[in-house]
């Protein structure tokens, strides 16, 4: 009986490759149906990496934003995450990969707000797949893009919500304040790293 080792070997990185690059999560995340004892592998990596999927997640980010416009405003958010697309540190939209299927997304980006001196960097556009939910791969896209902020050494980031308040209040986020954005009252979040 032969006996083959299944130990890998450590991935060397080059220190050429993009940071976000360099550092990808994979994990393994319970499911949280009934009955349902099997796990999916999740693995989070940059956009660059899956850019045929740009207009599927400009899909869910025009109906996450309740954007009607059709054509126009789907194409104005395919060019956005295009601009995700280049090497750099932000902005950055990272997929979360479950069975080879593109199940969520989240991005890190510059704003600029009005009190503030120069652009802070913001958490946004998480989204997962409904069948995917209650499944804790949002939390996971969130500690994902708050230690990729880390090492970016950003000191403390921040977020728009218009109903999520809860789900990043259990994650050790804040309200800032109260505001309406887009004619929406929503919380200003933020969370120090």
């Amino acid at each position: 009986m032969s006996s083959k080792s299944t130990q890998r070997r450590p991935r060397r990185w080059d220190s050429s490759v993009p940071p976000a690059d360099r550092w990808c999560a994979r994990l393994t995340t319970p499911t949280s149906r009934p009955m349902e004892k099997k796990s999916a592998r999740l693995s989070i990596a940059p956009l660059r990496r899956y850019p045929q999927a740009v207009a599927l997640l400009a899909g869910w980010h025009q109906s996450q934003e309740r954007q009607p416009g059709g054509v126009a405003v789907r194409r104005a958010y395919e060019q956005k995450l295009r601009d995700h697309l280049h090497p750099g540190a932000v902005p950055q939209t990272f997929v979360a990969c479950a069975g080879g299927e593109v199940i969520g997304s989240v991005s890190l980006v510059l704003y600029r707000r009005r009190t503030a001196p120069a652009a802070t960097p913001w958490l946004a556009n998480l989204f997962v797949r409904e069948d995917w939910r209650q499944r804790g791969v949002g939390a996971t896209m969130v500690r994902f893009v708050q230690e990729y902020a880390r090492r970016q050494e950003v000191d403390r980031l921040y977020l728009v919500t218009t109903d999520r308040a809860p789900f990043y209040r259990r994650r050790g986020w804040e309200v800032v304040r109260r505001a309406c954005w887009r004619g929406r009252a929503v919380d200003i979040m933020s969370v120090n790293l």
